[in-house]
Parts: structure tokens; sequence; C-alpha cells
């Protein structure tokens, strides 16, 4: 069989693992993904934070973005969290009954959030602050409104 069929699959960008994933800190429910951050922070996995606007692979970040690299102990796991499940496709024969899972559970942490993010297939490098370990974050924002006034 000639090389290049091997190559489309063992090359394909598609079936690559991620060097990193990049959390966008201008995603529509920036808190939620804060949340997504503290699940991963509680777990182990080391989390670094934009500290100015960045380009990676093309697209602008701004600062506050948080970026998790694939190169830590806690790899599978990470993976878990960000990368879609495959299920297998069981049949009990040809044109039969499904055969039943042992559980409904999802384990895709980031699609249960919606947490919007962007999987980076090259190693990666801006300004980053690594978050202390352990240390849980908060959203930065502010509450816009009044105060003191009464509506009657």
């Amino acid at each position: 069989m000639p090389v290049k069929y091997y190559d489309t699959i063992m090359k394909a960008p598609v079936l690559r693992d991620p060097r990193g994933f990049i959390i966008p800190a201008n995603q529509p429910d920036f808190a939620t993904a804060v949340k997504f951050v503290n699940a991963l922070i509680r777990t182990g996995i080391q989390i670094q934070q934009a500290t100015a606007d960045f380009t990676v692979a093309g697209k602008k970040y701004p600062a506050g973005s948080y970026v998790v690299k694939a190169d830590q102990a806690f790899r599978p796991h990470l993976l878990d969290m960000f990368e879609p499940q495959d299920h297998p496709n069981d049949f009990q024969y040809p044109g039969g009954p499904p055969v039943r899972p042992y559980d409904a559970a999802g384990w895709t942490l980031a699609y249960l959030m919606n947490v919007q993010f962007d999987r980076v297939l090259d190693g990666f490098d801006g300004p980053f602050k690594k978050l202390p370990y352990g240390e849980l974050q908060s959203p930065e924002g502010h509450v816009a409104g009044t105060a003191g006034v009464v509506i009657c």
C-alpha cells in the first residue's frame, strides 16, 4: 500500500493531539469559563493566564484569556475535559437493537458547560503567567447601575 495513504491518517491535523487549549476572555459567558478553569485547578491541572493581548495561529486573544498547555502531568485528564468522546456504535447483530451502555454519563466538561475554547495543534508561547498552584480564580468585572435610586 502506498505511503501516502498512511500519511493521510497519521498526519491528519484533526487526528493530532493538541499542544494546548486557549479559553478566550471575550466569550459571552466568561464567568462559566472561570468555573470550568476552577474545576481544572481543583484536579491538579496547571493553568496559565495571558498578561497582555497575544496572537496564536493567526487568531488574536485578549489579555486575561486562560491557556492550558497539554505538556503536563495530568494530560489524559486534561484531554478528557476538552476533547469529545467517541462512544462505540454497538449493535447486538446487523440491523438489531443497540447494546445498552452501562451509563449515560458524559465527561467532556468543556462541552457540558458550553465553554468556548480553541484547540491549538502546534507549540505556542506568549505573555503568559502561571497561576499559583491550587489558587482558584474569580471572574473580573463590574456591576452597572445606580445606587440609591428608588423607582416607584
